[in-house]
């Protein structure tokens, strides 16, 4: 028996070795979304979001908001270049979530850096993402779809197509 929490330990004191194969999500119904995190507040330009339905093998490793053009806006008055704000992680607390304290007003569009394994792509939304009046706990659609899958990096032996327990893999 073992004390609840802590790690089981063998007899023999021999280490054990465990392969790790990241699995593909797929959601191909659905585009990336987002959740605006109950600790965003607009007034104050508080923005956290935490993202749904990532496909494939990939993480999202930056991200950035900024204001979107208003439909009907006259191009004379819109700026000429898109000021975007960096959003930052923080592993404690709640993983995933990315936050921002200075969150432009209005409609908000998104740009991600996504990877799959080494290198990334920018992946931008073609217009709002949020609208003006976002609320805390809404759910929004991107109109991204994330599918990469990163390129096998396993060295071992257990990758190869002479792995004994191959047929026994989990899909």
């Amino acid at each position: 028996m073992t004390n609840r929490g802590a790690m089981p330990a063998r007899r023999d004191g021999a280490a054990v070795d465990v392969d790790f194969r990241r699995i593909p999500c797929a959601y191909t119904d659905k585009n990336l979304s987002v959740k605006v995190e109950e600790a965003s507040v607009r007034s104050r330009g508080r923005l956290a979001l935490r993202f749904l339905h990532q496909g494939g093998q990939t993480d999202i490793v930056a991200v950035e908001v900024a204001q979107a053009a208003v439909d009907g806006a006259n191009d004379s008055s819109a700026p000429s270049q898109t000021t975007w704000q960096y959003m930052t992680r923080r592993e404690e607390g709640s993983p995933g979530v990315w936050r921002t304290s200075r969150a432009p007003q209005g409609p908000l569009r998104l740009r991600v850096v996504i990877t799959a394994g080494s290198g990334g792509k920018w992946l931008r939304s073609d217009g709002a993402v949020l609208p003006a009046d976002w609320v805390p706990g809404g759910v929004y659609d991107t109109g991204l779809r994330v599918a990469d899958v990163a390129a096998s990096t396993c060295g071992g032996a257990s990758c190869g197509s002479d792995d004994v327990d191959s047929d026994l893999e989990l899909r």
